[in-house]
């Protein structure tokens, strides 16, 4: 009802778009006569031509975006304001980074609302860095990670690394370099993953590979994070929290060297062993390596002594042991010597009269022998003349016992021949020339022969 008085109302206020746009743009004109400071973080960062950039701003509350902004820096302001203040900040001007500018705010009937960018305070931005650094420290305490890679101890020889770094970088070659000139005496295998070391992808590709590292991490003893030289302003991404928290959870020990030697970053500070240089962490690799070798070295040096020392002072003892073992067997040997000269007059006294005792025995013995030889023999000649009558005895029990058992075999087998069998009217059925004693045998159709007593019958199966 309402929507059609609207409708039919002659006196209704009608509004040009562009009336709007330029009541809106006069509004915003006298509204902020004067540049403004604004505080925001930068969501969008492209270099346009002729040297002007373009910026999204937001404004962030617990990581929800409540406004954004379009914004720009001219190419007249940018050469002076972002060189300066990369150079005072120690920081890249970059997306996600948080900044204090001053601008004039505009619309444009086209475009929009923007913001022209016209300076940015790096003490602002230094402070907010140091504010989230210091937030990152202490989220890593809080959740009890800050000491978790520092306790992981690095082997004493640590020759397997797992080196992140950037491919064909100053700093890996310098790292190579000196782990081939500076650890002598043994060798260092470096298997690369390579990463982006700088700019907006690096914290990614370096989780990524200590991701890949994680795999099997049994194959290395060590990781090794190295970066060459730089400007400061491209290590932010070893103070964001997503890369701590995977740096801390590595399995193995981290060694950074990240080519820096004023401030540490926080992957510097939580690392089992932080080096500021590619070249000082080789180094410190080095020399684990030869400490361990000078302390082989050395370990094998005082063995040999004492193992010299101890020979010299056994083959003196063996020489000591020798002469009371050569006085104690001349001794015995003498003593022996008595012992069987002693024995020998009373085994030659002894034999004499057992040799005597012998002969006697064997005597009575010899003459026991020949009577009882007599008598054997003489019973012998009597069972010699009685036996041959016993034999020819036994021997005709024993053949007509064989006859008659021959005779019963041989009645036994005629009355089991076949023709005895077939007589009393016994019959054979073969089929194939075999016996049939089983129905299963033959099938329906099969020709069979019955043999008879007199004769064969040949017959076709019918029926079963």
């Amino acid at each position: 009802m309402n929507s059609d008085i609207q409708m039919n109302n002659p006196e209704r206020d009608i509004y040009a778009l562009s009336d709007i746009a330029n009541l809106v743009r006069s509004t915003i004109q006298n509204t902020f006569r004067k540049p403004i400071w604004v505080k925001a973080e930068i969501s969008e960062w492209k270099a346009g031509q002729r040297g002007h950039y373009y910026l999204q701003l937001v404004d962030k509350q617990y990581g929800i975006v409540e406004a954004q902004f379009k914004a720009m820096i001219w190419a007249s302001f940018a050469q002076r304001i972002i060189p300066y203040f990369e150079a005072t900040a120690g920081q890249r001007l970059t997306k996600g980074l948080t900044i204090l500018f001053q601008g004039v705010l505009t619309y444009h009937p086209i475009f929009g609302l923007s913001i022209q960018i016209q300076y940015i305070d790096p003490e602002y931005t230094i402070g907010e860095l140091a504010k989230e650094k210091a937030a990152t420290i202490n989220t890593l305490r809080r959740e009890g990670l800050w000491d978790q890679n520092r306790e992981l101890a690095v082997p004493i020889v640590p020759q397997r690394l797992a080196v992140i770094s950037a491919p064909g970088s100053k700093g890996l070659s310098d790292f190579e370099k000196t782990l081939k000139t500076q650890c002598i005496g043994a060798s260092v295998h470096v298997t690369l993953f390579t990463s982006i070391m700088q700019g907006d992808n690096a914290e990614q590709s370096i989780i990524d590979s200590l991701s890949r590292i994680e795999i099997d991490p049994s194959k290395f003893d060590a990781i090794a994070i190295i970066r060459g030289g730089g400007a400061e302003m491209d290590l932010k991404c070893f103070d964001e929290l997503a890369l701590c928290r995977k740096l801390v959870d590595a399995s193995l020990p981290v060694i950074t060297g990240i080519g820096h030697t004023d401030d540490e970053t926080i992957c510097d500070l939580i690392a089992a062993v932080h080096r500021s240089t590619p070249t000082d962490a080789a180094i410190y690799i080095c020399d684990e390596i030869t400490a361990f070798l000078t302390r082989l070295n050395d370990a094998e040096k005082h063995i040999s002594q004492i193992a010299t020392t101890s020979i010299n002072s056994t083959h003196i003892k063996l020489m000591e042991l020798q002469h009371r073992v050569e006085r104690s067997v001349n001794g015995e040997i003498r003593y022996q010597k008595q012992r069987i000269s002693g024995l020998s007059k009373t085994i030659t006294s002894e034999s004499v009269y057992v040799i005597r005792t012998s002969t006697k025995q064997l005597e009575l013995l010899q003459t026991s022998l020949i009577n009882r030889s007599k008598d054997i023999i003489l019973k012998q000649e009597n069972t010699t003349i009685l036996q041959p009558a016993f034999i020819h005895k036994t021997a005709l029990k024993i053949t007509e016992q064989i006859s008659n058992n021959l005779l019963y075999q041989e009645k036994i087998v005629n009355l089991l021949h076949p023709k005895n069998i077939l007589k009393r009217g016994y019959s054979i059925t073969m089929a194939n020339g075999k016996s049939v004693t089983d129905i299963n045998q033959v099938d329906e159709g099969v020709e069979i022969t019955t043999q008879l007593f007199k004769g064969k019958l040949t017959s076709i199966i019918t029926k079963k």
